[in-house]
């Protein structure tokens, strides 16, 4: 009679464990910044501690006028010394208050709720994975008020200390794409109020200006708009004709027989212009956002049904079970 094989316990990654057992954790300590309400800007830490007196928690960086879930992290199982180091560290420039777990759920949905509406995706960490240390959005919880967007509701881009010139383009692409010119305000180079203790929002409501008022003279802007009348052929066909003596030395080609470059040889500020307003729309015309919504949803289930176990270690070397595995193994 064979022996009875021993079952392997299952081991999960820390991300798979979020997935699909951070909700069986009884809550730590939840907490916000404390100037989250004036600054439109909150920064929520969500803690679950473990049988073992070990921590689990979640961070997010919620634009409650834009963006929502800007930005997300999370540490696994970790001791509770590491959580007090972390939360002491950030309550150096955020001035950190505790706060109920509800207060922290409603300003988290808030976001991710707001921006969705005006077709802007969370961080792709929040997806898949710190989405799930919050409790689902039921009629269990109780609602609370947020207040989301500027006045009277409309969106407010503020561009952060980590956005780039070109990924402030694109947000801005994006929202004149999904609600139309003017129907929502920005301010543009300016630091993350989170980090930041002199910003005052009211000394900026000159530059809040809407879309067409702020960006509507600048040469890429003008341009993007002539494009934007144009087919996908007719705008690649253009970007081809602006682009395909980019990569030739001056000595290669005489650039003075096109109109495009100036009498030294040089390309044009204009033309670079054109080139920077056709890359972002035919970017735009590229990328299939509802497609890769679609595979992002079908990947995140996917994972879930997959874990990593003792018994993956030997199967992978083609082994029949643990006990065959040797010290050469």
């Amino acid at each position: 009679m064979s022996k009875k094989q021993k079952q392997s316990p299952k081991i999960l990654s820390p991300e798979n464990y979020i997935r699909q057992r951070a909700r069986n954790l009884p809550f730590f300590k939840c907490y916000v910044n404390e100037e989250w309400e004036d600054h439109g800007l909150a920064h929520v830490t969500i803690a679950r501690n473990h049988v073992n007196g070990n921590i689990t928690f979640c961070s997010y960086l919620v634009d409650l006028k834009c963006l929502g879930i800007k930005d997300t992290f999370y540490q696994f199982n970790v001791p509770e010394y590491e959580f007090d180091e972390y939360k002491e560290k950030l309550n150096l420039r955020l001035d950190l208050i505790e706060c109920d777990y509800i207060l922290a759920h409603n300003i988290v949905y808030a976001g991710w709720v707001y921006a969705e509406d005006i077709g802007l995706q969370p961080h792709k960490d929040f997806q898949s994975v710190t989405r799930y240390m919050l409790e689902e959005d039921t009629n269990e919880i109780p609602l609370y008020d947020i207040t989301t967007g500027g006045d009277g509701g409309k969106p407010v881009y503020i561009q952060g200390a980590f956005e780039d010139d070109a990924m402030a383009k694109m947000i801005l692409n994006r929202l004149e794409k999904k609600l139309g010119p003017g129907n929502f305000d920005y301010v543009l180079s300016v630091d993350d109020p989170l980090y930041d203790d002199s910003y005052d929002e009211n000394e900026d409501d000159e530059e809040e200006v809407g879309f067409d008022e702020e960006i509507g003279d600048d040469p890429e802007t003008l341009y993007r708009n002539e494009y934007s009348r144009n087919s996908f052929k007719e705008n690649v066909e253009i970007f081809l004709g602006l682009t395909q003596y980019l990569d030739h030395d001056e000595e290669d080609v005489d650039m003075s027989n096109f109109d495009w470059f100036d009498e030294g040889g040089r390309g044009t500020e204009e033309n670079f212009d054109r080139i920077l307003a056709l890359t972002n729309i035919l970017y735009d015309d590229l990328t299939n956002l509802k497609e890769i919504n679609s595979w992002l949803t079908k990947w995140r289930n996917e994972v879930q049904d997959y874990s990593i176990t003792n018994a993956a270690y030997w199967q992978m070397l083609g082994l029949q079970n643990e006990e065959d595995i040797t010290y050469e193994d």
